[in-house]
């Protein structure tokens, strides 16, 4: 026999005379071999399924996972007994080349599996991200794991010994000692609160904790454990969208308006607001009801709604009942961005929409009144058939005497006048533009193939026109009104 047919039948006797219990298995972990303690104390014979054998569906599909991944080494469950009863076992096996797996199973006792607990709960305590401190009496901080450093930012070192409060913050201690911790725990009960903490570099946070009072066997008090978990962002988000909820219910309280909402099918899911009363409903009463069944009369609505259903944005005003409101319509998408519905604000603007009216109604009676005021003070009288009398009173500015001169040479244009008396006695004063503008008005009646006569000059608007010097028009002035009517009087007896 040589060497390498020695070592292999060397090997087969030790596989198969160890106590240990050995097999080898396929990926789809059915048994190709096992030795003599495997087939006694597990009971899987060449060709059966280890996974048949699993207790529980649900280990059973843990054990093939682990079996097909190639970084899957251990499996700790229980496997049915030949004679009945299932039995824990711990599993573990290393991959060949060919890829079967060479398993060894060690069968875990009560000991074993008590100590395997205890491991894994201290890993639990190593690595969950809850800050986890045992406390015992006089004897302060007993246990700190690396969260309750990371959220407080002392090490174990610095913590063991101490009392919690100076590690947490005297805002703690006081919070503490107002949740009467002490009568909780000693009723067997979990203290829970939320309380604000200081870290070691002094940055205030906040924390929510829940502290219990752990006994031995015989009931006695042995520790007190403390879970804390750093809550700050969600406290202060936690306050934002209180103060949120507060602002939404004082303005759908105090505001004349209404929040409503509808699936796709226009059927109410959402109204609530103050502004429902004007419409004779409570909040929450039309929910389930259809809008286009319910606000069939307000066909504007309904075509509104329909629009916004279809993805557009709408905003409108519609009357509806006894009030007027503005409507502001937007869709609501799901992540694909199909259209599911639509939220909507409506404001009660009844009140502004009367002002509105009011307002209208009042520019229009004072348009009105500026009209009759712009007519009386451009004063146009025909006096007889080709004469045109202008008398002017009160206060000419420029503005005043630009109406004028567009208002008087129509007149002349249409009648076809052939004396236009400007008649200035309930003038009192001229200033220069104004007289310049008057003048115009003169030259321009000539121009038109009329006569320009200006009466009634007082002292100070002839100042005025003398203070023109040779701009003056060669244009007859007459002492008054009546003066000029006799000049027209015989000019037209002339012209017969």
């Amino acid at each position: 026999m040589d060497a390498d047919a020695r070592r292999a039948a060397l090997a087969g006797r030790f596989f198969d005379a160890s106590s240990e219990m050995l097999c080898i298995l396929d990926r789809e972990g059915h048994v190709v071999l096992g030795n003599r303690a495997w087939t006694e104390k597990v009971g899987i014979s060449p060709g059966e399924g280890l996974l048949g054998r699993v207790s529980t569906e649900l280990q059973a599909e843990v054990l093939r996972a682990h079996l097909q991944d190639p970084k899957g080494r251990s499996w700790v469950g229980h496997l049915r007994r030949p004679g009945g009863g299932n039995q824990r076992f711990e599993l573990s096996w290393t991959i060949d080349d060919e890829g079967l797996l060479h398993m060894v199973a060690r069968h875990l006792d009560a000991e074993q599996l008590e100590l395997r607990a205890v491991e894994r709960l201290r890993a639990l305590v190593r690595q969950t991200d809850l800050a986890i401190m045992e406390l015992s009496g006089p004897s302060g901080v007993v246990s700190w794991n690396p969260a309750a450093e990371a959220v407080f930012g002392y090490t174990a070192e610095e913590a063991l010994g101490r009392h919690l409060h100076e590690l947490v913050g005297v805002v703690g201690e006081a919070a503490l000692k107002a949740a009467n911790i002490s009568a909780t725990l000693l009723a067997g009960q979990v203290a829970r609160l939320v309380t604000p903490n200081r870290t070691k570099d002094g940055r205030e946070i906040t924390c929510a904790w829940q502290i219990l009072l752990l006994r031995d066997e015989r009931n006695d008090p042995m520790t007190v454990a403390c879970f804390a978990q750093e809550i700050t962002e969600v406290e202060a988000q936690r306050g934002t969208l209180e103060e949120q909820k507060r602002l939404l219910q004082a303005l759908l309280t105090e505001s004349p308006l209404v929040l409503w909402e509808l699936d796709r099918e226009g059927t109410f899911t959402l109204s609530m607001g103050s502004a429902l009363r004007r419409l004779k409903l409570q909040e929450g009463e039309i929910v389930g009801a259809n809008l286009f069944e319910y606000f069939s009369a307000y066909p504007a609505v309904c075509k509104a709604v329909r629009e916004t259903l279809d993805g557009a944005s709408l905003s409108f005003r519609a009357d509806v009942g006894e009030g007027s409101w503005q409507n502001h319509l937007t869709p609501r998408k799901d992540e694909a961005g199909n259209v599911i519905g639509m939220l909507a604000v409506s404001f009660d603007v009844t009140e502004q929409a009367r002002l509105e009216v009011e307002l209208r109604q009042h520019i229009e009676m004072l348009t009105r009144h500026k009209e009759t005021i712009r007519a009386l003070s451009t004063p146009i009288l025909q006096v007889w058939e080709g004469v045109l009398a202008l008398p002017l009173v009160g206060y000419m500015d420029e503005g005043r005497a630009a109406r004028l001169m567009d208002a008087l040479l129509e007149e002349v244009a249409r009648t076809g006048a052939r004396h236009a008396i400007v008649d200035v006695t309930g003038v009192e004063v001229l200033d220069t533009t104004t007289v310049h503008h008057l003048l115009k008005l003169l030259q321009a009646i000539q121009l038109l193939g009329a006569e320009g006569i200006l009466t009634g000059v007082r002292p100070a608007v002839a100042q005025s026109l003398v203070a023109l010097g040779d701009t003056l028009p060669d244009v007859p002035t007459l002492r008054d009104l009546q003066a000029g009517l006799k000049r027209c009087l015989r000019m037209r007896q002339q012209e017969r």
